[in-house]
C-alpha cells in the first residue's frame, strides 16, 4: 500500500469522533493504517458511489475506487444474523479444542501408565537378574522412565494452556 494516499475531510473528522484521534494528527494516522491494511471488498456506498474496503486493526477504511483516497473510516458493524453465524462457528470450534485437549490429554494418560507398567516390570527383571551389567542397564532405563514421568505434568500444563488461549481468542466473538 501506498502511505501518499489522500484522505477526505470527511474521513479525518470521523477519525477523531469515532477514534479520538486529535485533528492534526488523523491525516498521519490514516495513512499509517491504510500503509498495513488489507483489501477485503468492493462495496457500493450509501450514495451509490463505488468504492473498496479495507481493514485493518479492527478498523474500515473506505477508498475510492478509482484513486487512493480515503473517504471514510468507521468500526465493524454486526448484524444480528452475523453475530449469530460468528457465535456458532466460535462455539463449534471451542468444542473442537476441548475434543483435542482431551485426547492429548487421554494418550498422556496412558502412557503415564504404560510407563508405570514398564517401570514394575523392569523392577521385577532387576530382582530376577544377577549380572552386573544387565542390572545397571535395567537401573539406566528406569531413571530414564522416571525422568519422562516427571515431565508428563509440564505437557498436561501446556495442552491445557493451548485450549485456554484458543478460548480466550474465540471469546472475541461474544
Amino acid at each position: 500500500m501506498k502511505s501518499d494516499v489522500q484522505v477526505t475531510k470527511h474521513a479525518r473528522e470521523r477519525a477523531e469522533q469515532r477514534f479520538g484521534i486529535p485533528r492534526k494528527q488523523t491525516g498521519k494516522w490514516l495513512r499509517q493504517k491504510f500503509s498495513r491494511a488489507t483489501h477485503i471488498s468492493d462495496i457500493i456506498g450509501d450514495d451509490g458511489n463505488e468504492a473498496r474496503l479495507f481493514v485493518v486493526d479492527g478498523i474500515l477504511l473506505v477508498v475510492d475506487k478509482a484513486e487512493d483516497r480515503i473517504i471514510t473510516v468507521m468500526t465493524p458493524n454486526w448484524t444480528k444474523e452475523t453475530c449469530g453465524k460468528m457465535r456458532n462457528f466460535a462455539r463449534q470450534e471451542i468444542t473442537k479444542e476441548k475434543t483435542k485437549e482431551r485426547r492429548r490429554l487421554n494418550a498422556l494418560t496412558r502412557l503415564q501408565a504404560e510407563i508405570e507398567i514398564e517401570i514394575g516390570e523392569l523392577r521385577l527383571r532387576l530382582l530376577k537378574t544377577r549380572s552386573l551389567p544387565k542390572k545397571l542397564a535395567i537401573q539406566g532405563r528406569i531413571k530414564a522412565l522416571k525422568m519422562r514421568l516427571e515431565e508428563l505434568p509440564q505437557e498436561e500444563h501446556i495442552i491445557k494452556r493451548k485450549r485456554v488461549v484458543a478460548v480466550q481468542s474465540l471469546a472475541r466473538v461474544w
